[in-house]
């Protein structure tokens, strides 16, 4: 059964990029975050280990995706939950494919009640460059609805990757001279100078700012001195 279930994986995998191969050429410019909360029909160490074992991470990387994370609920010991990254719709495909659900279920996540949330990040279709807007923008250049936008959903997931990992952030100082051009102390981190550019261009209405909620962020995490 269990060689069956695998066959049948790797079928459902092959199949798709096949039926897409063209979309994947360009889905491969983005990266897709997908984050999976379910119940499970076993312990939540015995669905950890068979999300570990060698086999089910040489189908993941078979399918071009990484696990990040696998938590239980402190309220719920029979609910958890995994966050998968990985190029844009291939899990969320392979997932919401009828004939996957015996092989999800024979890990013990129980695919009824699923609760999927989805993010995108155009690292290497634009967010790669993303630094270059910061740049752009020091020099005085003004930027559009659509680069605030988008420089507002780069935040949003490098934060969520600094609460997974502060291995995930984008944690590397910004030049001096892209420092001095939005008024920052030297050496400031490339997310505090997006974070400040998103402050001046939509600064919230109560709350904290996007500067503050990152500064404490990674004061939380030990990465600068209050």
């Amino acid at each position: 059964m269990h060689c069956l279930i695998k066959t049948n994986l790797y079928s459902i995998i092959f199949l798709q990029k096949d039926l897409k191969s063209k979309k994947h050429l360009i889905n491969a410019m983005t990266i897709e975050t997908t984050i999976l909360d379910f119940q499970l029909s076993n312990t939540f160490e015995q669905y950890e280990s068979h999300m570990n074992a060698e086999e089910q991470q040489s189908m993941f990387k078979e399918m071009g995706v990484k696990t990040f994370y696998i938590g239980k609920s402190l309220d719920d010991p029979q609910r958890a939950t995994v966050i998968f990254q990985g190029p844009e719709n291939v899990l969320y495909d392979i997932f919401m494919n009828p004939e996957t659900k015996p092989i999800v279920e024979a890990s013990g996540h129980i695919y009824e009640g699923t609760k999927i949330t989805r993010w995108i990040s155009w690292k290497n279709k634009f967010f790669m460059n993303y630094q270059l807007l910061i740049e752009s923008y020091s020099f005085g250049t003004s930027l559009s609805e659509q680069e605030i936008e988008l420089l507002s959903l780069e935040l949003e997931t490098q934060i969520m990757n600094i609460n997974i990992s502060i291995e995930f952030g984008c944690l590397k100082s910004a030049p001096t001279h892209i420092c001095i051009g939005l008024n920052l102390k030297k050496d400031t981190y490339w997310i505090m100078c997006l974070a400040e550019i998103l402050d001046l261009h939509k600064p919230p209405k109560y709350g904290k700012t996007k500067s503050v909620e990152v500064f404490d962020l990674l004061l939380e995490k030990g990465l600068v001195i209050g």
